[in-house]
This record gives structure tokens, sequence and C-alpha cells, in this order.
């Protein structure tokens, strides 16, 4: 669903979305979703709810099923003293070649290092080194100076 003006959606050559439909939701005004060539996904949802944000995904990435991106809380905190809002929206950046495993929900200000595997169910809060493995709630690094390969070698 997309409502609001001047939203973009741009999907580099070989993409595919296998199986179950991803989902854009675009609530917003001047959002941009960008996915590199090569990339696949099996039903993903990216959320946008406030104007100006963005989220881009990097080429040969494979994203698993249930995964959920989020460049914003939905609602506002504010602080208790100024009235200020605390929790403003901010993008998503996902490197080349990375892996998000089943069930993964990728938070506002998350920059994804090329490389990287994120487990399932992973929570990911804070940015993610290149070729790197995280996995859990909140995700924390496993290892690092890891790869990957979309054959069963």
């Amino acid at each position: 669903m997309i409502r609001g003006d001047n939203n973009r959606i741009q999907v580099g050559p070989g993409v595919r979305f296998n199986n179950d439909p991803s989902i854009v939701t675009m609530h917003c005004h001047n959002t941009c979703l960008e996915i590199g060539a090569g990339t696949s996904s099996e039903g993903s949802t990216f959320h946008f709810r406030e104007d100006g944000t963005s989220i881009t995904v990097g080429e040969d990435c494979m994203i698993a099923r249930d995964t959920n991106f989020w460049v914003t809380d939905f609602h506002s905190i504010l602080d208790k003293t100024t009235g200020s809002r605390t929790n403003v929206a901010r993008n998503i950046e996902v490197g080349n070649h990375v892996w998000i495993g089943w069930g993964a929900k990728i938070l506002k200000n998350v920059h994804i290092g090329s490389g990287s595997i994120i487990g399932t169910s992973s929570v990911v809060s804070r940015d993610v080194a290149p070729h790197t493995l995280v996995m859990g709630v909140p995700a924390v690094e496993l290892k690092s100076h890891v790869n990957w390969s979309r054959e069963l070698l």
C-alpha cells in the first residue's frame, strides 16, 4: 500500500520475490525503497510511516520469510520536561551480499555491513560490521570474518 507524494520504489535487475509476497507500506511522503540487483526475498515487509525516510538493500542479498524492516517506531516518545520527540525516524542501509534469516527484524538507524549474516528471529537495533554473524534479541556478534554462499556445499 502506497499513500503520499513522491514515494519511490527502485528494484534492480534479477531481483526475485519468491513464495509469499513482500509488502511495502508507505503512508508518508518522499520515501524510498531501493533493492539491489540479484537480491531475493521470501516475503518481507518494509514499513514507512514518516516523511523522507529510506530503506536501501544492496546487491545479491538473501532475505528469508517474515523479515521486517522498520524506519520508525510508529508512535512518539516525548521528553517529559521539554515535550520534544526523542524517537525520530531513521534510515536503514543493508550492504551487498547480506543474508537475513527467517523472522528477523531490522530497526531504524541500522547499517548492516556487506557479507554479514543476521540469524533467525534476531532483532537488529545497532550497526553490524561487514562479514559479521549476529544473532539474538537484541542481536549480538557471534563471529567475525565470515562469508556465506547460496549453495549448500
